[in-house]
């Protein structure tokens, strides 16, 4: 890749050069790893590589814009005080974390490094195009048309959101890149990667994809009819994103299938987004100061929801997500967000005159804030990365275009006192962070190992969320597991420790509903009990089923447990076997508890109709689950 400028003198480019390498190193295995999200290998990546890799550049940086060494240093700051908040908050910090370290070794890497430079744009491009082979070949595995490609993502959506990016990331190489051969392969995984997006099926996406190739054509009219010639690189590399596109809609019956619904307001992803947004903006109106808190949209949620069928752990948009957790503050990032990237742009456009690369990295940021702005994209750490890069490299091209002649900035030794001080104390929180979210990697890989084998000795069930607790001893649901099992009856059984995990649990987590239900089954008190999980039903009416069965096993009489039944039921009216495919594919395995719930009905009911009724569906749900204990035994037989 060409550099415009020179490169300031180092005195050891080995420094910044090993740095650089790991966040190269992290910036091409992050796609691979479930996209950087909830994975040993991952959240290492994305957690421990990354911020690394960012500290060690940082430190051996000879020209840190001061804005950016400000925001990074409120941000660092931030990570010192999770462990204060939601578990689910402070992943959702490391998540956010990998763009700032991403933008930090782009920037080191072009201004100080430019024989890794030239790296760059490979190991993006090559990241998403390995995935995005992946997907393919996981599409071609299935035989199915309609099959929605996900590649390590494992969600169409999120996969969608990185590929918003990639996409125009591989322009951008076309583009900067001056070798024939190299060109060819950029353009031909560019349309690759558009390919790939339409058959992801993400309708938010396909609409972001279309004003994105619209942004572009426009442009390419714009310098026509101002008499400037238009890059023909771009014109063509959009011409064939825009056929491949054509292509699948024509050719492709799911596709067509797709795209007729692709206004369809009434549909279950639309409507589900319009009431998490509803909720979102009603938790802001409950809460317009400090919010509930980051990770906790979750649990505050189930308190604005309707009903069973639509439930989300975040709102699907960055936008209402600050607004409903941080409140006002939230509201400030929101607007700064907005004025920031507005003035990224315009400084863009001005410094490069409107140049091709300009013009892509901005329909690629625009196009990733709106789509994040309708989902849940940024809790892929792999998609933060690759928008933190082209971040930095539209930086890169306005500080290269607008810096003076001459030396750019003073050797490190004359760097001011005050600045030395910031940044050495930026790196330091760097690398706590990195030693914190080693922890939080370590703390995975047991939790993982524990819900990969469920039938795990209760022992060695125990051994590993107490080692899971050494590692991370603020995750509630760690303490909330640790006590699932103690509370069972048998030689490790311990009540009484039991409750003691609860008491932990609910002090980092008032609002997680399991575990006053936990506490209430627990309870020697059927006074305390009773309250507990009233409590519980009160915190979580829709998502619990099992809650309202133990609810009615506390009653007092069979008239009150009746009364419990039948409320649980007016909840969630499961009057028919749940299967994989159903809306909550989670409740699968409670069965043969709703086969138990209408026998006990059936127990409890005079009138002989709904008597007959309540046990035919209790032998619906028994004659199900005894279907689909037979045939995993013949499974395992094989």
């Amino acid at each position: 890749m060409a550099r415009q400028d020179a490169s300031p003198p180092v005195d050891d480019p080995a420094g910044p050069g090993l740095a650089v390498t790991l966040g190269l190193i992290a910036l091409f295995f992050l796609p691979l790893m479930g996209g950087g999200y909830s994975s040993g290998g991952a959240f290492q990546t994305a957690f421990v590589l990354l911020p690394l890799a960012a500290a060690l550049a940082w430190w051996f940086c000879h020209r840190r814009p001061p804005l950016a060494l400000i925001v990074l240093l409120i941000y660092s700051l931030g990570v010192l005080v999770l462990p204060w908040w939601v578990q689910g908050g402070r992943e959702l910090w490391y998540y956010l974390l990998a763009l700032p370290a991403a933008w930090i070794a782009t920037w080191v890497m072009l201004n100080q490094v430019p024989a890794r430079a030239r790296w760059l744009w490979p190991v993006v491009t090559g990241g998403a195009l390995v995935v995005a082979v992946y997907a393919w070949a996981l599409w071609a595995v299935t035989g199915r048309l309609g099959y929605q490609l996900i590649g390590t993502f494992g969600l169409h959506n999120a996969f969608a959101g990185y590929l918003l990016l990639a996409w125009p990331a591989a322009l951008i190489a076309l583009l900067a890149e001056e070798r024939k051969l190299w060109r060819w392969a950029y353009a031909l995984s560019a349309v690759l990667l558009v390919a790939t997006l339409v058959l992801t099926y993400s309708r938010a996406a396909w609409l972001t994809l279309l004003l994105q190739l619209f942004a572009l054509a426009g442009w390419a009219l714009w310098r026509r009819l101002a008499g400037q010639p238009a890059v023909e690189r771009v014109a063509g590399i959009s011409a064939g994103a825009i056929a491949a596109v054509c292509l699948g809609l024509l050719f492709l019956p799911p596709v067509q299938a797709a795209l007729a619904r692709l206004l369809d307001f009434q549909g279950y992803s639309f409507q589900g987004r319009l009431r998490f947004w509803q909720a979102a903006l009603e938790i802001f109106r409950d809460h317009p100061w400090l919010g509930v808190g980051p990770g906790n949209f979750a649990f505050v949620y189930p308190q604005y929801q309707l009903d069973y069928i639509y439930y989300s752990v975040d709102p699907h948009s960055w936008v209402l997500q600050l607004l409903s957790e941080l409140g006002l503050f939230g509201l400030l990032i929101v607007l700064a967000v907005i004025a920031g990237t507005g003035w990224w742009i315009r400084r863009l456009w001005r410094a490069t005159g409107g140049s091709a690369i300009a013009i892509v990295l901005i329909v690629a940021v625009v196009g990733s804030l709106l789509h994040a702005a309708v989902d849940f994209d940024y809790t892929f750490a792999s998609t933060t990365a690759l928008l933190g890069v082209l971040l930095a490299y539209g930086t890169y091209l306005v500080t290269s275009k607008t810096a003076p002649p001459g030396p750019e900035e003073p050797e490190p030794h004359k760097a001011p006192l005050r600045e030395r001080i910031i940044v050495t104390l930026t790196v330091a929180l760097l690398v706590i962070a990195g030693v914190a979210g080693e922890m939080l990697t370590l703390e995975r890989y047991q939790l993982d190992h524990l819900r990969d084998y469920p039938n795990l000795d209760p022992a060695i069930k125990l051994d590993l969320l107490e080692q899971a607790l050494r590692y991370n001893r603020f995750d509630h649901k760690t303490h909330y597991q640790l006590a699932s099992i103690l509370g069972q009856p048998g030689a490790k059984g311990d009540k009484q420790a039991a409750l003691e995990q609860l008491d932990t649990c609910l002090q980092l987590n008032p609002r997680y509903a399991p575990a006053w239900a936990l506490r209430g089954l627990l309870a020697d008190d059927p006074a305390q009990g009773n309250a507990d999980l009233e409590h519980a039903l009160e915190l979580d009416p829709y998502n619990y089923p099992e809650h309202y069965y133990i609810y009615a096993n506390l009653a007092p009489d069979d008239a009150e447990k009746r009364r419990r039944l039948l409320l649980g039921l007016e909840r969630i009216p499961a009057h028919h076997p749940i299967k994989p495919d159903h809306v909550r594919p989670t409740w699968h395995e409670l069965n043969p508890m709703w086969a138990e719930w209408y026998y006990e009905l059936a127990r409890l009911t005079d009138d002989e109709a709904e008597k007959q009724l309540y046990r035919e569906r209790g032998a619906a749900f028994q004659a199900y689950w005894e279907s689909v204990l037979a045939a995993r035994a013949g499974e395992n037989g094989k």
